[in-house]
């Protein structure tokens, strides 16, 4: 019995028969079996084939194992779309259409603001005077303003020692009433004096006092401002606003408050020109051992 090997030689396949016979076909017809193996033989000669688990005929070519093309595999699936291509040009714009009939009528708008006011017309003219209403009831008499009362000696004391005044060239005190208060004046120049000690105590008018009560002249005695950190709100109470002051060869006020200290004496308390503070007139503020002048006026509760 005789047997053949087949093989792949460059490409062609060769039926080789027993004993040595070569045929180059392109295909082999077998009316028995043809067994072939489906697993890669240990030693493989020229020739050999097999099949491998994926169905693929190998041959051994002498050096390697070569794959016969197998059929035609069945069609793959379609790919995914391939991304939009750019836009086209644009068109040119086309004619333009007929006119379409006539819309309904819109609503009617709204109404429009008030316009401007006309000018003013003319006066007319002037009415006949009434007749004289009857005459009214004669009212209080009120207080009115008295006469001024004038006195020619001031007294000024201290609350240690009262000082003296020489060369006077006027001493003249004065008040009169005005509604319900007194309006008092004082004048006195001189050339020279004694300072006296501690602060000055100044006499109202003979005849006239403080009304005390709260919410009119209430007197104090204490020190002014207190001590550091200083109180300035509650002097309200007690500071009386005067007009004028006192004036001396160096030094001069601006401002000036009286400030009562009982029932008939004040004290003065000035600002100076020189120092730019409050302090009240006494030996050590506006002595009167030098020539001046002191000329105040304001007002006192009746």
């Amino acid at each position: 019995m005789s047997k053949s090997i087949i093989y792949n030689l460059n490409g062609d396949l060769i039926c080789q028969l027993q004993p040595s016979k070569n045929v180059i076909t392109e295909q082999i017809s077998c009316t028995g079996s043809l067994t072939i193996p489906i697993t890669q033989p240990a030693n493989p000669v020229a020739g050999n084939i097999y099949l491998d688990p994926n169905s693929l005929l190998y041959v051994y070519n002498g050096t390697g194992w070569v794959s016969t093309p197998g059929p035609t595999g069945a069609t793959g699936t379609i790919g995914v779309d391939g991304a939009t291509g750019a836009s086209g040009a644009v068109g040119s714009t086309g004619a333009t259409g007929a006119t379409g009939p006539q819309g309904p009528t819109g609503s009617s708008g709204a109404i429009g603001a008030t316009g401007p006011q006309g000018p003013t017309g003319a006066s007319g003219a002037v009415g006949s005077t009434g007749a004289t209403g009857p005459q009214g009831p004669i009212g209080a008499t009120g207080s009115g303003i008295s006469n001024s009362v004038i006195q020619t000696t001031i007294n000024i004391t201290g609350t240690i020692s009262g000082p003296t005044f020489s060369s006077k060239s006027i001493e003249q005190v004065s008040y009169r009433l005005i509604g319900d208060k007194y309006r008092v004046s004082y004048r006195l120049g001189w050339g020279s004096g004694t300072s006296g000690s501690g602060q000055y105590l100044v006499q109202l008018p003979t005849g006239l006092s403080f009304n005390t009560s709260i919410g009119y002249n209430q007197n104090y005695t204490g020190t002014i401002w207190g001590t550091s950190p200083y109180t300035i709100s509650p002097f309200a109470s007690y500071f009386i606003p005067a007009i004028g002051g006192i004036v001396q060869t160096t030094q001069w006020n601006g401002a000036c408050y009286v400030m009562p200290y009982d029932s008939t004496r004040f004290r003065v308390v000035f600002d100076n020109n020189n120092t730019n503070s409050l302090n009240v007139w006494g030996s050590s503020w506006y002595i009167t051992s030098t020539d001046s002048l002191f000329s105040i006026e304001f007002e006192i509760w009746t």
